[in-house]
């Protein structure tokens, strides 16, 4: 869907090329003058939607990745807790187990990762016989903190991808209503430009001919087939019995 959003903006760039070179003609009236600006704005306000998409498409991806390897990570983290807090509570601790099951959403995980984390800071000699030491507990909290970030990133990337993608489409609805409406002017006044509505309707195509694109040949008479070259006939060899 996107490739199609950037070949249409592409279209009416091609078209604005035409309409720029009946300017005078097109704007000699104060509609066609606003009909004009209209498709100068559009195209204008295409082009920084498709900007600010691509941005929060690579913000989006970027973000994703982080997400998934702070998941995977937290994931491990609330295991590994999980078992040093059954492990210190055997050695004599006074602490109840964390629950290692896999967390069902993103939001269950970070929830069972502030628990723990809270827990842990709260009491950390508690928990060293079970071998969580200050500088897990330090970095669950670092890794609890980048995986909330990415996830907060993601979801503002995608809602301004959303909105980018909105905008381009409004504008290139106008973009397209504008160019309609000067092709009307092109095809309906009888001292239009020669030519000008044929440019304008081959510069609008979404999917143009490629310029180098092979162009079939006229067809006709095949080439007539030169005649075979005459032969030379063969020498008889010489003998010796000949005199």
């Amino acid at each position: 869907m996107e490739k199609r959003r950037r070949k249409k903006h592409q279209s009416h760039q091609r078209s604005l090329v035409i309409i720029n070179e009946h300017r005078p003609f097109l704007a000699s009236s104060p509609a066609g003058t606003i009909t004009v600006d209209k498709l100068d704005h559009a195209v204008v306000d295409e082009a920084t939607a498709l900007t600010d998409q691509e941005h929060g498409r690579f913000e989006r991806e970027a973000a994703t990745d982080l997400v998934d390897t702070g998941r995977r990570w937290l994931q491990q983290a609330v295991k590994h807790f999980a078992r040093a807090s059954a492990v210190a509570k055997l050695a004599g601790a006074a602490v109840t187990p964390f629950d290692g099951s896999r967390p069902s959403s993103d939001d269950q995980l970070v929830t069972r990762a502030e628990t723990i984390h809270a827990a842990v800071s709260a009491e950390p000699d508690t928990f060293v016989k079970g071998g969580i030491t200050p500088a897990r507990i330090d970095a669950l909290g670092a890794a609890l903190a980048a995986f909330k970030k990415a996830k907060d990133t993601m979801t503002l990337a995608s809602k301004q991808h959303n909105e980018a993608t909105e905008r381009f489409d409004q504008a290139a609805d106008q973009g397209s209503d504008a160019i309609a409406v000067l092709e009307g002017v092109l095809t309906l006044e009888p001292n239009a430009p020669a030519g000008a509505r044929n440019a304008l309707r081959q510069a609008k195509r979404i999917g143009p001919r490629i310029a180098g694109d092979a162009v079939p040949e006229e067809s006709g008479p095949a080439p007539a087939t030169p005649p075979p070259a005459p032969t030379t006939p063969a020498t008889p060899p010489v003998s010796d019995a000949t005199v």
